[in-house]
C-alpha cells in the first residue's frame, strides 16, 4: 500500500466528502418534531435534562431512553433554539464514525480494507439520510463502532486485553442509553470475535470476556436504576410504561413490544393521521427478505449481498489457517455484526429505513476485508497469515501479522514465512470476482428499476460498469496462470479497482441525490413522487396547522399556563409552539396513566388549560370524562375532537 501520507490524506478525505453530504444545506431538513420538542424541553432546564422529559412542565418522559437527545439538547443549550443546532451533532456523530471505522478495519485487515470500508460506510444512503436529521441512531452506531475497534485492538495485543475490552464494554452501555436493546444485539458479535481470536488461552479469554460483559450490563443500567430509585412525586412519569418504570419501557415497550402483529406506533399512525394524507412508505412485512426490496433494499441493500458472499467466502477460504489470523477474526467481528442485526430486523413488526443504516459499518468492513484478500491473492506469494498455530491446550505462540495489517497500527509480531502463489487460488478470486460483480450489477439494476425519478444515466453506466468489471475479472482468471506475475497483478488491479467502482455507482448517486433534495432520516432514495410529496406535506401540515391555529389557541387559552391539553404526547408537539407547554394525557401513544383521571380533574379546577385535543376514536377514560363534561368544540377534522373546560366543569 502507499505512505501513511497517502493514505491518511485518502481517509480524510473521505471524511470530509461524508461530512458535506450529512450537513449540506444543514437546517433545511424537517425535523422530527415529536423529538425536536423534547429536546427544547430538555434544554429549557436541567431537571427536564436529567430525566429526558418531554414537555416543559416536566410531566412525562420521552418514551426512550435519552442518551442521543442529551447531545442535541447541549447543542441547543449552547447554539441556541434552531434546526442546524439539533443536527449537527449527527453530523459530527457521522463523521467520526467514517474515521474509527478505519482505524477499527485497518488493525485488522490493512490500510486497503479499512479504506474500501469507510467509502462503503460514506457512500450508504441509509447512513447519509441518518446523519441529515435529530434521530438518535447516530450516536449509538458511533458508540458501537468504538466498541468494536476496542475489541479489535484487543485481538492484536498480547497484553492489556482486559482495560480495552472494559473500553468496548463502556461504549457498549453508553450506546445503550441512545438505542438501548439495539446496542445489546451486538454483544455476541463483540464476544464471539474475541473468544476466537484473542490472545491467551481459553480460559482467560472467557473470563475476560465475561468481565467485560459485566461492564456492559452495569453500564447500561446505571441511569435506568438511579432513576427507578427517585421518588416518583420529583421526576416525570415514565412514558412507554403502565406502572411508572423505566425498565418497562425499555423492555417491554420497546423490546417485546416491537414484535407484536401491530407496533404501538402503527397503531398511533392510524389514528393520528390528517385528513387526506397517507403513509407515505408502508412498513415491509417481517422476513428475511424485507431488507433486499422495494424502499428499504434503495436505501441499504446495494452492497448487501456481496458482503454476504464475502463473509462466507473470507470465513471458508481460511478456515485452515491459525487461530489469530487477525482477517479471520475481522470477518467474524463484522460478520457476526452483519447477521445478528439482519436476523432482528427481520423479525420486528415495524422498521424505519433509518434503522437499517446499522449495517452499514458491517458491510462495509466485510467488503473491506475481501478486497484486501483479493489484492493480496494477485501478488506473487501466497499472503502470511496471523496468528499463532494452535498449539493445543497452551494456545499462546507468538502472532504473525496478516497480510494488510499495518505497522502504524499496532501490528501483530511477524514470526511467518511466506509460500509460493498458487496460480489456482488467483484464478478462484478473480473469477469469484466476476460472479460478484456481475450479481451486484444485475441487483442494482433491478433495484433501480422500482425506483422512481431515477436519472436516465444512471442504469446504463451500472451495466457499463459491470461489464467491464466481470470481463477484467475473467480475462485475469483466464491468463492468470500463463501470464507474468506482474501483468497478471496489473489485471487483478484493473479488476478489483473496476469491481468497487461498479458496486459503489448506485449507493453514491443515491446519497448524492438525497443531499441535493435536503432529504434525510426518513427520506429513501428514489422514492415515488407521492410518497416524496407527502413526506414534505407531513411537516409542512404541521407548520401550517400550528400557525393556523395559533390565534385561535392563543384565544382559548383565557390566560391559562398550559396552551392547552392533547391526546397524545405526538399531537402535543404538533401545538407546542415556542416551548409553550402542551399537556400530553397519555404519553407518546395516548395510553399511558398519565395523568390520571384524577389530576387532569385537579388541573382543569385550577385552570391550568381550557382547550383539549383528543382522537375521535378513543375509549380512554379520560378523554370520554372530558366529552361528557366539557364542551364540544366545533372541528372539521375528521380523526380529532377538541373541547373546551371551565374550571366548574370538574368541580371548581
Amino acid at each position: 500500500m502507499t505512505s501513511r501520507w497517502a493514505r491518511l490524506a485518502a481517509v480524510t478525505a473521505i471524511a470530509a466528502l461524508a461530512g458535506l453530504a450529512y450537513g449540506w444545506q444543514l437546517g433545511r431538513d424537517p425535523l422530527e418534531p415529536y423529538y425536536a420538542e423534547a429536546v427544547r424541553s430538555m434544554a429549557g432546564n436541567w431537571h427536564d435534562f436529567t430525566y429526558g422529559a418531554f414537555d416543559p412542565a416536566g410531566t412525562v418522559t420521552l418514551d426512550k431512553l435519552p442518551g442521543a437527545f442529551w447531545v442535541q439538547a447541549l447543542s441547543v443549550k449552547a447554539f441556541g433554539d434552531s434546526s442546524w443546532a439539533m443536527i449537527a451533532p449527527q453530523v459530527a456523530e457521522g463523521v467520526l464514525t467514517v474515521l474509527l471505522l478505519y482505524r477499527a478495519v485497518t488493525r485488522l485487515a490493512g490500510p486497503l480494507a479499512g479504506l474500501v470500508a469507510t467509502v462503503v460506510l460514506a457512500a450508504s444512503p441509509a447512513v447519509v439520510a441518518l446523519d441529515r436529521g435529530n434521530i438518535s441512531d447516530s450516536l449509538m452506531i458511533l458508540l458501537v463502532v468504538l466498541a468494536a475497534d476496542a475489541v479489535s485492538a484487543a485481538i492484536t495485543r498480547e497484553s492489556g486485553t482486559q482495560w480495552r475490552l472494559l473500553l468496548a464494554a463502556a461504549c457498549l452501555g453508553l450506546a445503550f442509553q441512545a438505542k438501548m436493546l439495539e446496542a445489546w444485539l451486538l454483544l455476541p458479535a463483540l464476544g464471539l470475535g474475541y473468544l476466537v481470536s484473542g490472545p491467551g488461552r481459553l480460559r482467560r479469554r472467557a473470563r475476560e470476556t465475561v468481565v467485560a460483559g459485566l461492564v456492559a450490563g452495569i453500564v447500561s443500567v446505571a441511569w435506568m436504576s438511579a432513576i427507578s430509585l427517585m421518588p416518583a412525586a420529583s421526576r416525570p412519569y415514565v412514558d412507554g410504561s403502565q406502572h411508572d418504570s423505566v425498565f418497562e419501557q425499555v423492555f417491554t415497550y420497546n423490546g417485546l413490544g416491537r414484535l407484536d402483529d401491530q407496533s404501538a406506533y402503527q397503531e398511533l399512525s392510524s389514528e393520528l393521521t390528517p385528513q387526506g394524507y397517507e403513509p407515505p412508505i408502508p412498513y415491509a412485512p417481517p422476513g428475511a427478505a424485507r431488507l433486499l426490496t422495494g424502499a428499504l433494499g434503495r436505501d441499504t441493500g446495494w452492497l448487501l449481498p456481496a458482503a454476504t458472499v464475502t463473509a462466507i467466502w473470507g470465513l471458508a477460504s481460511r478456515r485452515r489457517g491459525p487461530r489469530r489470523d487477525p482477517q479471520r477474526a475481522c470477518l467474524i467481528l463484522w460478520g457476526g455484526w452483519l447477521a445478528t442485526l439482519w436476523a432482528a430486523f427481520s423479525t420486528i413488526t415495524s422498521l424505519h429505513a433509518y434503522y437499517t443504516a446499522a449495517l452499514a459499518p458491517a458491510a462495509g468492513a466485510i467488503l473491506g476485508v475481501g478486497i484486501s484478500m483479493a489484492w493480496s491473492a494477485r501478488t506473487a506469494q501466497e499472503p502470511a497469515v496471523a496468528g499463532p498455530a494452535d498449539a493445543g491446550p497452551a494456545d499462546a505462540g507468538p502472532a504473525v501479522a496478516g497480510p494488510g495489517v499495518d505497522a502504524a497500527a499496532e501490528p501483530l509480531p511477524a514470526s511467518a514465512s511466506a509460500s509460493p502463489a498458487r496460480p489456482r487460488r488467483r484464478t478462484g478470486t478473480t473469477a469469484g470476482l466476476a460472479v460478484v460483480v456481475a450479481g451486484s450489477a444485475g441487483y442494482a439494476v433491478w433495484l433501480l428499476g422500482g425506483g422512481q425519478h431515477v436519472p436516465a444515466w444512471l442504469v446504463p453506466a451500472v451495466i457499463v460498469a459491470g461489464l467491464a468489471g466481470v470481463i477484467l475479472a475473467l480475462a485475469a482468471a483466464r491468463r492468470g496462470h500463463t501470464g507474468s506475475g506482474r501483468v497478471a497483478a496489473r489485471r487483478s488491479a484493473a479488476a478489483l479497482g473496476t469491481a468497487v467502482v461498479s458496486g459503489l455507482l448506485a449507493p453514491v448517486a443515491a446519497s448524492i441525490g438525497l443531499a441535493a433534495h435536503h432529504e434525510s432520516a426518513f427520506d429513501v432514495p428514489f422514492e415515488p413522487a407521492r410518497a416524496t410529496a407527502a413526506n414534505e406535506a407531513y411537516p409542512e401540515w404541521v407548520a401550517t396547522y400550528g400557525r393556523d391555529y395559533l390565534r385561535k389557541l392563543r384565544a382559548v387559552e383565557a390566560g391559562a399556563p398550559y396552551l392547552l391539553a392533547t391526546q397524545t404526547a405526538d399531537l402535543a408537539s404538533v401545538y407546542s409552539l415556542n416551548s409553550q407547554e402542551v399537556l400530553p394525557i397519555g404519553g407518546f401513544t395516548g395510553a399511558v396513566p398519565s395523568p390520571t383521571l384524577a389530576q387532569l380533574k385537579a388541573d382543569i379546577r385550577a385552570g391550568k388549560f381550557h382547550y383539549v385535543i383528543g382522537l375521535a376514536r378513543t375509549r380512554d377514560p379520560r378523554m370520554e370524562w372530558i366529552a361528557a363534561h366539557c364542551y364540544d368544540y366545533p372541528t372539521t377534522s375528521q380523526t380529532r375532537r377538541s373541547y373546551f373546560c371551565y374550571p366548574e366543569d370538574a368541580g371548581g
